[in-house]
């Protein structure tokens, strides 16, 4: 599966672009013209020692912990979170994942251990046609369609906007499927392949991570 990393990053700084908390201060402050004292509604300052408040340039974007991306890789797959195998794995991967919001606790330690979550909730999917079909309706090993499989896990994963870097994600993802589909094996299995791949590929990126 090729990572879409440069959609990704894109689509991170994007968001964070403009989202910086500014300093904030009073607008009652007055302003000394020519010895004389005149009220001013545009001159904003920050507070003394405001402008040294690391809080007031904390990004606006923040990550899901552990508990929240659990549940919403549950809610995306329809797959219980109360699932044996997935109950199993969450304990195990739990330590790893994010235990706070701050964007920092994007590592590679916990990016790993999403993305083994994720394949967790992956495998159980590929193995539950009449969940993945809610994704991609009429999706069966006779009925393969690799256009209708991208769109399906982008736009019901990451949401339903019209967006540039979900339409190049789906390009991405039209290739790896069709990679699959046209090499060898049954339809069967080429169908679990594709289905676990393009799970994991959406249900494992920056998208699912964000609040």
């Amino acid at each position: 599966m090729k990572i879409l990393s440069n959609s990704i990053l894109v689509f991170l700084l994007m968001s964070c672009l403009g989202k910086v908390r500014g300093v904030q201060g009073k607008s009652d402050l007055q302003e000394v013209v020519d010895n004389s004292t005149t009220s001013s509604t545009t001159t904003t300052l920050p507070e003394i020692g405001g402008v040294h408040d690391p809080d007031r340039f904390i990004s606006s974007v923040g990550m899901k912990t552990y508990t929240s991306l659990n549940q919403t890789m549950s809610n995306l797959t329809g797959i219980e979170s109360t699932n044996t195998n997935i109950q199993a794995a969450f304990e195990e991967l739990k330590s790893s994942l994010p235990n706070a919001n701050e964007l920092k606790k994007y590592n590679a330690s916990a990016q790993k251990a999403v993305a083994l979550l994720a394949a967790q909730y992956c495998n159980e999917l590929k193995n539950t046609p009449a969940k993945y079909q809610e994704i991609v309706p009429g999706l069966s090993a006779n009925s393969i369609v690799p256009q209708a499989i991208a769109e399906g896990f982008v736009r019901n994963f990451w949401g339903r906007e019209t967006v540039a870097f979900q339409d190049e994600a789906i390009k991405e993802f039209l290739v790896s499927i069709n990679d699959i589909n046209s090499g060898a094996g049954n339809n069967t299995a080429k169908l679990n392949k594709i289905v676990f791949s393009t799970c994991l590929g959406t249900l494992s990126s920056l998208p699912i991570w964000m609040l």
